[in-house]
């Protein structure tokens, strides 16, 4: 009763239109999300490209194709660029967004500036899987993020999802799922720590204690 699923459904999409919607209509949605006063909002959603709806890269886009200047009048500021407006949304609010762990690829540019996880405990002890790449958001929607979790999951040799990896590694540092970025969030939780024993590594955070698989993950 603690967790609340908002799902953009085919009645949804009936209702307000096609997806992907722009990003000042999401923005949209997550305040009215915002006015209940959750403790944390957990985006799985990931904006790699830019909103090919604002009106900023519509202008661009004719003056490189067609050569042709498009002049907007009446505009109120910030409205032009839609991932700087749902940039600016998500910066009043406490919300986690979602990043990809790359594990064949390497990043050709620089990755978002990414906060790693401080960890105490038994980390050594751990055999996460270490990531080669990154994929983030675009840097306005990125930077209105509280905090960010990766969205990899790995299923069983069967194809069946039984675990989620909460831990994983990349560049030599720690990082969180968005399900333990969400928790931490909700939770302000800022260190983690493993601990060890006879039934085998637990990860505990405020009074809370996850068990975990030798490879970071979480038996759902």
């Amino acid at each position: 009763g603690r967790v609340v699923m908002v799902d953009v459904d085919e009645q949804s999409l009936s209702a307000v239109g096609q997806w992907p919607w722009p990003r000042y209509r999401l923005a949209a949605l997550l305040k009215n999300l915002a006015a209940a006063a959750p403790a944390a909002l957990g985006l799985d959603m990931l904006f790699s490209e830019p909103d090919r709806t604002s009106l900023s890269t519509i202008r661009e886009t004719f003056r490189r194709e067609f050569d042709l200047e498009i002049g907007l009048t009446g505009l109120p500021k910030g409205l032009e660029d839609n991932d700087a407006y749902l940039g600016h949304v998500l910066s009043g609010l406490p919300a986690a967004g979602s990043v990809i762990l790359l594990y064949n690829l390497e990043n050709l540019e620089t990755p978002c500036n990414l906060p790693s996880l401080d960890i105490t405990g038994d980390v050594d002890g751990l055999d996460l899987p270490e990531a080669t790449g990154l994929l983030c958001n675009v840097p306005p929607i990125q930077a209105g993020l509280k905090s960010s979790g990766y969205i990899n999951t790995s299923k069983d040799a069967d194809g069946v999802l039984r675990r989620l990896p909460l831990l994983s590694k990349y560049a030599g540092r720690y990082y969180p799922s968005l399900t333990l970025a969400a928790l931490m969030l909700a939770t302000n939780t800022r260190e983690l720590t493993i601990e060890s024993d006879f039934f085998g590594r637990r990860l505990r955070l405020e009074g809370i204690s996850i068990p975990l698989d030798n490879r970071g993950g979480a038996l759902l």
